[in-house]
């Protein structure tokens, strides 16, 4: 149920453009947080990652020298100065839906405050298996070997290689991965299992560099 909430709020996030229009300025952000090479979407922040912020004009009326910025994430705020149209900051916060806010002040000491939203995630993962669908956490097979994959999404990492996979059936330890692919598994449920019993598959994805960022997944196995 959790991660479903999350696929929803990053699904609609990504219907939404790059940039924010307010005025006569494009307000954009993005996050360094991981994402596999396949993904097409946004990257979104999660708390340790940084988010890179930055605000142009369409015309170029006034020097940007001229202009004072002051930066808020809802409402602390975390940069300001003239000239200051691209910045960044850590996120610290936790999960949630936060309020990117820039107040520029023209030389005349008129200004505007140009907001848009960015949504902070918690790292996940994403589980598949390559002969069969899993749905809704339940996964139907006539089968009793699988080739999982768990795709991490929101890490604060570079490549997969950061992460320790680790897989368990029923409580008991797989290690039955290769050190290149460490996110895919090979999971074979006992011959003599009877039917229609359900067996409990687990990956927990850690961050090598930070042991507190860590993502589980369970699948439920029925074979039939």
């Amino acid at each position: 149920m959790r991660q479903l909430l999350v696929w929803t709020i990053i699904i609609g996030f990504l219907g939404i453009a790059h940039f924010a229009r307010a005025e006569t300025y494009y307000l954009s952000w993005r996050a360094n947080s991981y994402t596999p090479p396949s993904y097409l979407g946004k990257a979104l922040p999660a708390k340790g990652s940084t988010l890179v912020v930055s605000i142009d004009p369409l015309e170029h009326t006034i020097p940007n020298s001229l202009l004072s910025y002051t930066w808020y994430f809802d409402d602390t705020r975390f940069a300001d100065g003239y000239g200051l149209n691209h910045t960044q900051m850590p996120i610290t916060q936790k999960p949630g839906v936060y309020t990117l806010k820039v107040f520029i002040s023209y030389p005349d000491d008129s200004s505007e405050t140009i907001t848009q939203l960015v949504p902070v995630v918690s790292p996940l993962l994403l589980l598949t298996e390559k002969n069969n669908a899993i749905r809704n956490g339940v996964m139907y097979s006539r089968t009793d070997t699988f080739n999982f994959t768990a795709t991490p999404y929101f890490f604060n990492i570079i490549s997969l290689l950061d992460l320790n996979f680790l897989w368990s059936i029923g409580g008991v330890t797989s290690n039955d991965q290769s050190p290149e692919k460490p996110n895919q598994a090979t999971i074979t449920i006992p011959e003599e299992t009877p039917n229609n019993t359900t067996n409990s598959l687990q990956v927990i994805a850690t961050n090598l560099r930070n042991n507190r960022e860590r993502a589980l997944q369970t699948v439920n196995i029925i074979t039939r």
